[in-house]
């Protein structure tokens, strides 16, 4: 069995260290796994599987019409790249969020937090307090959403399959953005348990195999922000004892074994 691992150039030479641990442990299981540049993809020659960790799910799409195993889905890839299709998705399922939406001329108050729907890493976000403070870049789309009650704070889950395993607390002294790669403190709390069951109705609904869903405060809880997928693995290393490629892996073999 063969697979292949797909980053685009540039996340690809920043992730060297995942693609390797996916690498050396599928080995162990004496199943070959190579790196495949986005940029640089062909649909000749098919894998058995493709670990898929760029952010074009029209590429997932042709390989699941030529049959080919994607991990994560199309459908994942997709809203989870979006965060308008994530903010309705969110609400067709019946799940709070905050009040979000496409078009600057709707917005009646402010601050707002301004973001591409396509932006990730923290990069692309804006803390706004006019119409006027937008500026926003010609050919990018954005959301405009209401200011959480704690800025500088949120909570990742990581979700295998359908099982929320462990939860990632980032907080930040210094910008009101809580990104662990933009300097944010990281530790790891117990899931609540309203937490576990909003994160297993997302993973349901999309099928997904590995994803991180991010929450942010509201009224004293928790409540959707974005679903990262692909989702860094850094944080739940350094700051867990879950051994997350691992279990990533043991999840695609028994998935493409039944």
């Amino acid at each position: 069995m063969q697979g292949i691992i797909v980053y685009n150039k540039v996340d690809a030479e920043r992730n060297w260290w995942f693609i390797d641990e996916m690498t050396r442990i599928f080995g162990q299981h004496e199943i070959k796994i190579t790196l495949k540049i986005e940029e640089e993809l062909s649909f000749e020659n098919l894998p058995d599987f493709v670990i898929y960790r760029a952010r074009n799910h029209q590429n997932i799409e042709r390989f699941e019409r030529l049959g080919v195993k994607v991990f994560n889905n199309s459908k994942t890839n997709e809203i989870a790249n979006d965060k308008f299709l994530t903010y309705t998705f969110a609400k067709n399922l019946g799940l709070e969020v905050m009040d979000t939406t496409d078009n600057l001329d709707d917005v009646s108050s402010f601050p707002v937090v301004m973001k591409s729907v396509d932006g990730h890493g923290g990069k692309e976000v804006f803390l706004i307090n006019s119409k006027e403070e937008a500026n926003p870049l010609s050919g990018k789309r954005y959301i405009y959403q209401k200011v959480c009650d704690e800025l500088g704070v949120d909570l990742r889950v990581y979700v295998l399959g359908n099982e929320p395993k462990v939860a990632i607390k980032r907080t930040s002294n210094t910008d009101w953005r809580s990104n662990y790669s933009l300097g944010g403190h990281a530790e790891e709390v117990e899931i609540p348990e309203y937490v576990r069951e909003i994160a297993t109705i997302i993973a349901s609904e999309l099928k997904s195999d590995l994803i991180g869903i991010d929450f942010i405060r509201k009224n004293g809880k928790w409540i959707l922000n974005e679903i990262e997928d692909p989702v860094g693995c850094r944080m739940v290393y350094h700051y867990s004892n879950y051994y997350i490629f691992e279990h990533f892996v043991s999840r695609i073999i028994n998935v493409l074994g039944n």
